[in-house]
This record gives structure tokens, sequence and C-alpha cells, in this order.
């Protein structure tokens, strides 16, 4: 079976089990994270979280190398740089200490790497994370994970992505990832921006610097918008 795209490192993907539908019952429960989703699904509900993990485990065995995987954050809960380290050394046993600073798994969201709906031939790129990473690099991480897996081990030649025509942070992030905009048009009946990144595309961004891939895609993002801007203009929809 194909291996998953991250088993070691800060973020690792793994199936999910019926143990974590409680974190998907809490992290769907936050209204800033269900906001702009073009697909959501009642995960507040147990009893639908629960139905979700059993499909999905069925899922993993029918597709292997695809899927949606639990994402987990492995830090550990102390660090020499924290203030309260010297501390912890002197009032702490070794073993105590130890275990503080053993890195340590928390549930952060999902990275999906799935067939598109309309077009099963085709694979999609995906992520949901809690609030409480949003911005800390966790999402650029996962999608270079899951394009490595799609190119790499899948041998892919397309990986696909859509959102909320709004949604710009993920706008940006698939700029950054190497993602160009396909248009907008309808998905499972929502209207959505689509985008996409062959292999070739992916090599290329993949060696550049984070840094300057992060300013031409806050570049690209700032010109887009003033083109959306002046289309509203033009049609007498901008007060």
């Amino acid at each position: 079976m194909t291996a998953l795209p991250s088993t070691e490192g800060r973020l690792r993907l793994r199936r999910f089990t019926p143990e974590d539908r409680h974190a998907l019952v809490a992290m769907h429960a936050e209204p800033r994270l269900r906001e702009l989703l073009i697909d959501d699904m009642p995960f507040d509900d147990p009893r639908f979280s629960a139905l979700f993990v059993e499909r999905m485990n069925a899922f993993y065995e029918a597709h292997p190398g695809l899927g949606i995987w639990a994402a987990e954050q492995w830090l550990p809960a102390l660090t020499p740089d924290d203030p309260e380290f010297a501390d912890a050394v002197e009032a702490l046993a070794p073993e105590a200490l130890a275990r503080l600073l053993a890195p340590r798994p928390e549930f952060v969201g999902w990275f999906n790497l799935m067939p598109m709906p309309s077009q099963p031939e085709e694979v999609e790129l995906g992520c949901r994370l809690v609030p409480a990473v949003w911005g800390s690099g966790i999402a650029i991480e996962g999608g270079t994970l899951l394009l490595d897996h799609a190119f790499t081990t899948l041998g892919r030649e397309r990986v696909q992505a859509v959102c909320h025509p709004q949604h710009r942070s993920v706008h940006m992030r698939l700029h950054m990832l190497g993602f160009h905009p396909t248009g907008e048009r309808p998905y499972e009946g929502v209207w959505c921006s689509h985008f996409a990144v062959d292999a070739a595309t992916w090599r290329q961004t993949r060696v550049q610097a984070l840094g300057s891939r992060r300013r031409a895609a806050m570049a690209w993002l700032g010109g887009w918008s003033a083109v959306e801007a002046g289309a509203r203009v033009a049609q007498g929809t901008e007060g």
C-alpha cells in the first residue's frame, strides 16, 4: 500500500480513527472555520463525524495513497527558550523534565488529496485547520507534503484545488505552492475559484525560497484584487 504523505517531523498525517470524532466536532463548532467553507457538512454532529471516520477508513483501503488525513502538530510542552525552563530544570526530576521536552501530538485539522467529484481521474488538494494554527506555516508545510506525494510517489501529472472566491488567504497560499487560477465555476453546485498546478511547475516552485514566494503571492493577490475592484466599478456594483 502506498505510504502516507508524512509520518515524521513537526506536521504528521495519519489515518482518522474513531477517537478523532470528538476533535472533528470541536473543530467544526468554530464559526470562523466554517464561514467560507464550500462544503459545510454537519461535522459538529457526533453521529456525522463518526460516519465520516468509518467511510474514510473504507476509502483508504479502496484508494491507496489518497484520502483525507488527520493532521497532528508534534511539539514539546516545554523548550529551552521558554521563560519557565530554568525553574523546571531545578524543580523537576529528570524523567518528568524529559516528558515535557518530548514532542507530543496535537490535532490541528486535516489535509486531503481526493478525487474531484465531477472528474474522478483528477485529484484535488485541500486542508482544514483549526484557527489556533492559522498563519503558522502549517498550510504550506502540509501542501508541500501532499504535492511531493502526488507528483513523486503517485506519479500524478496535475493537482487541482478549489476554494471560496472570497477566501483570499487560501488563494495566497495556493499561489505560494505554484497553483495558477483556472477560473470561477460551480463545484458541487457552489460557485468556486479553481486552481491547478502541474509537476514541472511544482518542481520549479519547490526550490524557491518561501520569502520570495510569499512576496510574489502578496503582489499577485494585490493586483488581482485591484482588477476585481475595477470590474465592480465598471459594472456599477461598487458603492
